[in-house]
């Protein structure tokens, strides 16, 4: 759904402002998106690595520390938790903002 409503919202302006859209798109996609977007491969990097540990802990009964995967694990996921809170504050407050620098 966030595809559909952020393709619709860069076609949309720049349909409207044709050339000048396409700073104002890209000052309103790229800060935050580009935030989210390598969150979010870090996120599964560590999220993947992690399940590997528990299939290997559960199915092939090899011996890890689980106490340090997970506590590594829970503190990746409450970072990128803050940042992706702080990448939707910023994509709130900040860029309808930008948008009005450049308008």
């Amino acid at each position: 759904m966030k595809s559909l409503t952020l393709g619709f919202s860069i076609a949309s302006i720049i349909s409207m402002y044709h050339w000048k859209g396409i700073p104002i798109a890209f000052a309103y996609t790229f800060p935050h998106q580009f935030i989210i977007l390598i969150l979010a491969i870090v996120l599964t990097f560590y999220s993947v690595s992690f399940s590997w540990k528990l299939f290997q802990y559960l199915f092939l009964k090899r011996e890890i520390n689980f106490k340090r995967s997970l506590k590594r694990y829970s503190k990746v996921l409450f970072v990128t938790s803050c940042i992706f809170l702080f990448a939707s504050l910023f994509e709130v407050y900040l860029a309808p903002y930008l948008l009005n620098l450049f308008l």
